[in-house]
């Protein structure tokens, strides 16, 4: 999250508006984070989880397994 601080907010809003699993999101400019609400009938939790982990490979991984969820 730390490059989100380096993008045009409006950039980001409609790329989050852009994949209807996302139900809202908030961004909040003061500490570079966003919160983002999704819909666990498109993505399953535990790919969501996968994001977490220790394992940067496993990380990578629940990106590219949640890419193909939304059909990005």
């Amino acid at each position: 999250m730390a490059h989100l601080a380096s993008f045009n907010q409006a950039s980001v809003e409609q790329a989050l508006q852009g994949i209807p699993a996302l139900k809202q999101y908030k961004i909040n400019n003061a500490t570079s984070s966003i919160l983002i609400e999704y819909d666990p009938s498109v993505v399953q939790p535990h790919l969501i989880e996968g994001l977490f982990s220790e394992s940067e490979q496993e990380a990578e991984q629940a990106c590219y397994a949640i890419a193909a969820c939304l059909e990005l």
